[in-house]
């Protein structure tokens, strides 16, 4: 299994909408609560884009997703939320880049269909919280915290 260098305060990390749309309330206090742990923040292109249920139309949001692969800047990349359009999406990337450049990709519900795209590539994938569940009661939620510690190399504590 291929895995991807753990990321540091410093480093950049994506945030792309490769499914349903999201509000952009959401969005914007995960890329404040991001940003004062000391990360840098990419938001895609159309990450607060909406065509009918979607962040954009197909085409969109696959090439959010692989200016985020392709762009070496970006250490790991955080899917805004499930919801449906992910395999929509994924159909019309490129993932070779990733085999030579490994970077993390969060998400889950909708956004499995990538993990197992990486799997089958044999590149680590974290199946993690995402900008909808970063906050409880607007402080950290445990997950975004667990979620963290996995993206930094640290031991995961229960």
């Amino acid at each position: 299994m291929i895995v991807p260098d753990y990321i540091k305060p410093g480093d950049m990390i994506g945030i792309v909408s490769t499914g349903s749309r999201i509000s952009s309330d959401i969005i914007e206090k995960a890329v404040t609560l991001l940003k004062s742990l000391g990360y840098e923040v990419a938001v895609a292109e159309n990450a607060l884009s909406s065509f009918n249920q979607f962040a954009g139309r197909d085409e969109e949001r696959a090439a959010d997703l692989q200016k985020m692969i392709d762009d070496d800047t970006i250490k790991a990349i955080i899917c805004s939320r499930g919801g449906y359009g992910s395999l929509r999406a994924a159909e019309k990337v490129n993932w070779e880049r990733l085999k030579k450049s490994p970077k993390w990709i969060v998400g889950f519900s909708d956004v499995t269909v990538i993990h197992s795209k990486l799997n089958k590539m044999r590149i680590a994938s974290i199946h993690g919280v995402m900008p909808k569940y970063f906050l409880d009661e607007e402080k950290p939620s445990v997950s975004f915290n667990l979620l963290i510690d996995a993206l930094s190399g640290r031991e995961i504590k229960y």
